[in-house]
């Protein structure tokens, strides 16, 4: 799940949210949560960017939209889809993403470089 969130300082990024558990209780935290600065579902093979980790999120999020709490801003869904790990460390996840609509499966990997994440595309 990709979720456009606009932040009241008129500043935007994309959380990308990644089901780690089952989703079925609304307030459970299962989702792996990452801050991207532009979108995943549109990144082409041998392309990367920064991915910081966040708090993992409510399950509640796969289905919100709108005001956040708090005066955080709001969220929109921007793309949503399938996530299946194909591998998983302390330091590197590989998943493959069917987005909704698409016609081929997204790869990616998820690699902590240091203290800060990076997400590559590697192939479709």
């Amino acid at each position: 799940m990709l979720l456009l969130h606009r932040t009241p300082d008129g500043n935007a990024h994309v959380d990308w949210l990644v089901a780690t558990g089952p989703t079925n209780d609304p307030e459970s935290r299962s989702l792996a949560s990452f801050r991207l600065p532009a979108r995943l579902d549109v990144l082409i093979a041998g392309e990367s960017m920064p991915a910081e980790a966040l708090p993992a999120h409510r399950n509640r999020y796969l289905e919100f939209e709108g005001p956040l709490s708090g005066g955080r801003g709001d969220v929109q869904r921007i793309a949503a889809g399938e996530a299946t790990t194909v591998t998983r460390t302390d330091d590197e996840w590989r998943l493959s993403i069917r987005w909704t609509g698409a016609d081929v499966p997204q790869a990616v990997m998820l690699r902590r470089e240091s203290e800060q994440w990076r997400v590559f595309a590697i192939g479709n």
